[in-house]
């Protein structure tokens, strides 16, 4: 563990913030999914239109939704590589057709097929959720439930380190921002 800032999601406190039950883990990397999403609708608008005053901000904020449930539902749907290109292209899919719907434009099949590859790509490019559930699980010295709260905040630490997000970042940025024509 060392070179990783293990209590980086504690904030450099993990006697006082902690999480035992790991209730807040879905909220956190959900919180992390929802700045991707926003941030990555941000960049790819500024790549097609080269211009901060046509933003769009209906579309960041549809995909600071969808990137939030796609970050909520990695703890437990995408802890493989199937299961991250599964996230990626149901969360894309679904920001393309509410992406549609608050512009009232027309859906496209075709396009919504693309949202879907895009998506795929970008939960490949991010990769699973990391887990360390293994971890401590039948140790002598702790109890199955402080056992249990480790591997939870060890697991939310693996998934918050800079390489982690700037990976997310990235495969955000490019799903938000591919061009579907």
């Amino acid at each position: 563990m060392s070179g990783r800032g293990v209590y980086a999601y504690a904030l450099g406190n993990p006697v006082n913030h902690r999480d035992p039950s790991g209730q807040f883990v879905p909220l956190i990397t959900g919180g992390i999914g929802a700045a991707a999403g926003g941030i990555g609708s941000i960049i790819g608008q500024l790549y097609q239109t080269g211009s901060v005053s046509c933003i769009n901000w209906n579309n960041v904020g549809v995909s600071a939704l969808t990137g939030f449930a796609a970050g909520f539902a990695a703890p437990f749907f995408a802890v493989s590589i199937p299961g991250a290109i599964g996230v990626g292209a149901l969360s894309n899919t679904l920001n393309y057709y509410a992406t549609q719907l608050v512009n009232n434009d027309s859906i496209n099949t075709q396009d919504a097929i693309k949202s879907a590859e895009i998506g795929a790509a970008a939960g490949f490019i991010g990769g699973a959720y990391t887990s360390a559930s293994d971890f401590l699980v039948n140790s002598p010295w702790l109890s199955q439930s402080i056992a249990s709260a480790v591997n939870l905040e060890n697991s939310l630490a693996l998934n918050v380190t800079l390489t982690n997000l700037i990976r997310n970042g990235v495969g955000s940025a490019i799903s938000g921002g591919a061009p579907l024509n």
